[in-house]
């Protein structure tokens, strides 16, 4: 019985030293003076961003130029009627030489060439150079560098 009982004791002292630590809860109240509640203060906070955030929201963007795209140099901003239907590099030299541009073919080529279609009655000469890289799609890139006036075609695997 003694056994027992010397069995049970750690038991419930373990248990009474538990019970010790489940009282109250966390209160949500501060008594340190001047601390506002975390509560209150997250909301005026999350309030002020929402007054922000909707002046923000109220700003007009400043009008910029029509073409919002990269700044390109003036003979890429060229009017020009293109028409191509046959390989990528080919119909890439064909536009590169209307300009002077040197055209680099990288990459392993396919055993059949990249085959583009494009009809371009109004357009410039770097939205030309942009459908003719869209059409080769998965298969090619095309990429322009204005400042050593090259074209270059990089064939993906």
């Amino acid at each position: 019985m003694a056994s027992t009982r010397l069995r049970l004791a750690p038991a419930l002292l373990g248990l009474m030293a538990l019970a010790g630590c489940a009282g109250s809860g966390p209160t949500t109240e501060i008594v340190t003076t001047g601390m506002p509640n975390p509560e209150t203060a997250l909301r005026r906070s999350m309030e002020q961003v929402s007054q922000h955030m909707a002046q923000l929201g109220g700003l007009n963007r400043p009008n910029l130029a029509a073409g919002q795209g990269p700044v390109v140099p003036e003979e890429l901003r060229r009017p020009v009627a293109f028409t191509w239907n046959g390989p990528l590099a080919d119909g890439v030299r064909k536009l590169a030489g209307t300009i002077g541009y040197t055209v680099i073919v990288s990459g392993v080529e396919r055993p059949q060439p990249v085959p583009v279609t494009v009809n371009l009655p109004s357009t410039t000469l770097v939205d030309a150079f942009a459908a003719l890289g869209e059409q080769a799609g998965a298969y090619a890139t095309v990429q322009l560098d204005p400042a050593s006036r090259t074209v270059q075609v990089m064939h993906h695997v």
